[in-house]
């Protein structure tokens, strides 16, 4: 993929619920093939701090739940990248193998499965 294509995004809107009290949760019910980048777009005027974790459910009713850390909402940062339909995160080290980098891009890889995932830097 070139760089020009990587950065042809369109912005999704997830169904949101409360599940709880301090618990907020973004839902897309039909994931296509790509890399979600999930960010906070929060204009508050105090960042807050907030954990997060990724539920993946592929095609049945149990999650494969990952933790994205915790990050500072209202900093307007990436808070996690999932690429899909594999449902892996790109900060978990433990679904690469190995990776490479140069002066615009971090390619990380696994060698077992095939899988190349690269990323251009900002």
């Amino acid at each position: 993929m070139t760089k020009s294509a990587a950065r042809n995004f369109r912005a999704l809107s997830p169904k949101m619920t409360r599940t709880a009290p301090n618990t907020l949760q973004a839902v897309i019910e039909i994931a296509e093939e790509g890399v979600y980048d999930f960010r906070s777009l929060s204009e508050a005027a105090d960042s807050v701090e907030a954990s997060f974790l990724v539920k993946i459910y592929e095609n049945s009713g149990r999650a494969k739940t990952q933790p994205a850390g915790t990050r500072r909402i209202g900093d307007k940062g990436s808070i996690a990248r999932v690429l899909m339909p594999e449902g892996i995160l790109w900060d978990d080290e433990s679904a690469f193998s190995g990776s490479m980098e140069d002066s615009e891009s971090i390619t990380r890889f696994n060698a077992e499965t095939g899988l190349v995932w690269k990323e251009y830097k900002e």
